[in-house]
């Protein structure tokens, strides 16, 4: 199966999966005006989970996986990422371009949900794999661009065997107590959460 084949068969999945009341759904999780077709994230997993299977050659997922996260249409672009997470899965210590990931911030993320499914799929992975990349999520809280900084959140809380994790937490609270984009401080919020939830636990053992 080649690349082409791989990108031709998701799109044409996900079409087929259209839901009008995901489409009513869905405006109401978004401020920012994004294309998509109406298709859930569960549904989105399935395809793709069936597609990687038939799939042999890494090179191949990858090469899908950055047409569709290249995609305008929403569904699309997540199909790319998750996607991306399954190589990533599969390749397990073997290197990773982590520059691939910035150009993916810089480039293609424009909403909450592509951000945390990036994160949760393929950074917070990569964290556990690599724990050295550590250090290059934690420089996106410098970032100007706030789906940087808000994925260096998202991706160390879905990082469960990061070490002196409750300091990396606190430093990056204490570094973005001002911080005023609205995403960004939502994912703050969960951030203590996260942090209140870990020391109760440790507290209770």
């Amino acid at each position: 199966m080649n690349n082409l084949n791989i990108v031709e068969i998701i799109k044409r999945d996900l079409k087929a999966s259209i839901d009008i009341n995901n489409i009513k759904n869905r405006n109401k999780y978004f401020k920012e005006e994004i294309k998509y077709y109406g298709v859930s994230v569960a549904t989105i997993r399935k395809i793709i989970n069936e597609v990687y299977f038939q799939i042999l050659n890494d090179s191949e997922i990858i090469a899908a996986s950055h047409d569709l996260i290249r995609s305008k249409i929403f569904e699309e672009k997540l199909a790319g990422i998750i996607l991306l997470g399954y190589a990533l899965k599969r390749k397990k210590h073997e290197f990773f371009d982590f520059s691939l990931i910035e150009e993916i911030l810089d480039r293609e993320i424009n909403n909450w949900a592509l951000c945390d499914t990036l994160s949760t799929d393929v950074i917070g992975v990569l964290l556990e794999i690599q724990p050295a990349y550590i250090l290059k999520v934690i420089d996106w809280i410098y970032s100007k661009n706030p789906w940087k900084r808000r994925a260096a959140i998202v991706s160390i809380i879905k990082a469960k065997k990061l070490n002196n994790k409750e300091e990396i937490i606190n430093n990056i609270l204490e570094h973005l107590k001002y911080e005023n984009n609205y995403f960004v401080k939502k994912a703050l919020d969960w951030l203590k959460r996260e942090n209140i939830q870990s020391k109760f636990k440790v507290k209770e053992i």
